[in-house]
């Protein structure tokens, strides 16, 4: 690990005691639980879970800590306001760290919690996470799926692996790049829910055409220097037929993977309520030079546009970030270069839990 490690003694002796409180089984959930792992499985933190039984849902994406003894909440969640899971909770939190994070509106929730910006989210795991889905300590299902890890562990060091789980290794990569590199843009589409609100319809709908806008674009102005579509579903044969990947291509994470370590440009867009999705933190973990929309939340290390991606609002944008990247090589490496540092300093389970831990011991000592 680098960056933070070295900067606090006291977290380095595994003097730091942290409890994990986990309900739910949420696949957002995966990295923060991954990351505490790691750093109690390395001896920077001694670490207990234990179930939360209020939680009754299957998908949760908060995760609950006491470290050393400070209420600590983990939002991995869409939206810019508190999950309504944990709005009764919130008196006795003292610091709130929010993967989307709108500061505007910090000044709504109780004055005495302090809120951060948590960071990049992906579904990563680790041979050292006893919870690989974010299941409850003590749930059948977690138990069962510890027991398969097991075996998959002595499978693992006689060659064999199961191929659906993901873990750290899984998404890195050097930041070499390609002489003559395609970009890549592999998405999906977001399908109406007959119970959504309008103004979900209309994100849902918008957001669908501008991905539809850009492949079409892409497939115009690069040809056969770009490969990316829509993953196929019925929603999207139906209403986007022209923009389908390859027939078969682009089912997996693995395989999403795969791809862009053969692209040196990666292309992400917005997803639902500002949100940044998976791919963006998939693209950093791979040293890729990235191309995004926007991004509005809030992410602590700097990351920036410019210097980790280049930014679009508009479709003739998108072919201009595309084009630039795939013609400088000197900002390509130089961005991939810049993307391998923040991931090791800022994404990286161990690095992104450790950054959150230096923020709540550091606010405790000067208290």
């Amino acid at each position: 690990m680098q960056g933070p490690l070295a900067s606090d003694a006291r977290v380095l002796r595994g003097d730091t005691h942290c409890e994990l409180l986990l309900g739910g089984d949420g696949r957002h959930l995966k990295q923060v639980v991954t990351g505490f792992h790691e750093l109690a499985a390395a001896g920077v933190i001694t670490l207990k879970t234990r179930e939360y039984h209020k939680t009754t849902t299957g998908e949760s994406a908060v995760v609950r800590a006491l470290v050393d003894g400070l209420h600590v909440l983990y939002d991995e969640g869409d939206g810019s306001d508190p999950r309504r899971e944990v709005q009764d909770e919130l008196d006795v939190v003292d610091h709130y760290f929010k993967r989307t994070l709108d500061r505007t509106l910090v000044a709504a929730w109780p004055a005495a919690m302090r809120v951060w910006p948590l960071g990049l989210n992906y579904a990563v795991t680790s041979s050292s996470n006893s919870c690989p889905w974010g299941t409850r300590p003590l749930h059948a299902r977690r138990l069962a799926i510890a027991a398969a890890r097991r075996a998959t562990g002595v499978a693992g060091r006689a060659g064999i692996r199961d191929r659906r789980i993901l873990e750290i290794p899984d998404f890195e990569w050097l930041p070499i790049p390609s002489e003559h590199p395609p970009a890549l843009f592999m998405t999906r589409t977001w399908s109406p829910q007959a119970d959504a609100s309008d103004s979900a319809l209309e994100d849902c709908a918008n957001r669908n055409e501008m991905r539809a806008a850009c492949i079409r674009a892409a497939r115009r102005e690069f040809g056969s220097r770009f490969y990316g579509g829509f993953a196929d579903d019925d929603f999207a044969r139906h209403e986007y037929g022209d923009c389908l990947v390859t027939e078969g291509a682009g089912r997996t994470t693995r395989e999403l993977l795969w791809r862009a370590r053969a692209a040196d440009v990666c292309v992400t867009t917005t997803g639902l309520q500002g949100a940044i999705g998976w791919k963006m933190a998939e693209y950093v973990a791979s040293s890729r030079a990235i191309v995004s929309e926007s991004v509005v939340t809030e992410l602590p290390g700097g990351f920036s546009a410019g210097v980790n991606y280049l930014e679009f609002t508009t479709v003739d944008g998108f072919v201009a970030a595309v084009d630039r990247l795939l013609s400088d090589a000197t900002l390509r490496l130089a961005m991939m270069r810049a993307n391998w540092s923040y991931y090791h300093s800022w994404v990286r389970p161990d690095a992104l839990v450790l950054n959150t831990l230096l923020t709540v011991l550091g606010h405790a000592s000067q208290e």
